[in-house]
């Protein structure tokens, strides 16, 4: 759809038809371009989301680790057996 003649500014077009696209469950793209095939830009948006899920998951293990190496700083209290 051609928006070159709407009276609108453009960052606030941007936030409605972002929000209507939302409200219909429409897939937003966020490294889709002007004059690139939403296909291509689907292609190159699906690795993202993989490496977003790593490192979600390399973030939860390293919490972890630092969680129980924080543990073994603790000295252990008097009278304790270890």
């Amino acid at each position: 759809m051609k928006l070159e003649f709407i009276a609108a500014e453009p960052d606030e077009l941007l936030k409605k038809l972002t929000t209507c696209a939302r409200n219909y469950g429409a897939p937003l793209v966020k490294t889709w371009v002007h004059g690139q095939p939403i296909e291509l830009a689907f292609q190159r948006e699906q690795p993202f989301e993989a490496l977003k899920a790593k490192d979600i998951e390399m973030q939860s293990i390293l919490s972890k680790l630092n969680l129980a190496a924080q543990e073994e700083s603790i000295p252990a209290k008097k009278g304790r057996k270890e």
